[in-house]
């Protein structure tokens, strides 16, 4: 009789990996396939991707009306976003004037039009025109 064989795929607790990879010592065609969710967390069954630079940045502005750059970054970096890669959307959400300098290292949010335009940025273009996210 012919071995009947699964591909199987699972996100699962890291606490359990040990146990797995018991589980299919001598069993598998291979080596498993193991790579951390680098972000986590699920929406509706479905992983969540890691947020852009500018998400991270309209959603950091959202809960802090008011806020010091280097936090914004630190708050980044604590899931993953590289400090240049909040800093360069903030650069360009000063530039379309969503988010306004207010002090050294301080920002705000800016133009209400504005703010609501760089939050409906998606894949690239707004209104008809392209422009870079």
């Amino acid at each position: 009789m012919a071995r009947e064989l699964l591909h199987v795929s699972a996100i699962i607790d890291a606490s359990i990996l040990h146990k797995l990879l018991i589980l299919f010592k001598n069993k598998c065609v291979g080596t498993p396939d193991i790579r951390a969710v680098e972000h986590g967390g699920e929406t509706g069954g479905r992983l969540r991707s890691m947020p852009s630079g500018r998400e991270f940045v309209l959603a950091y502005m959202a809960q802090h009306k008011s806020f010091n750059v280097k936090d914004m970054k630190a708050a980044g970096e604590a899931i993953g976003i590289k400090p240049a890669t909040s800093y360069q959307a903030l650069k360009m959400l000063v530039d379309r004037k969503a988010i306004s300098k207010t002090a050294k290292g301080v920002y705000r949010a800016g133009n209400v039009k504005a703010l609501k335009q760089a939050a409906a940025i998606k894949q690239g273009v707004a209104n008809g025109s392209a422009v870079a996210s």
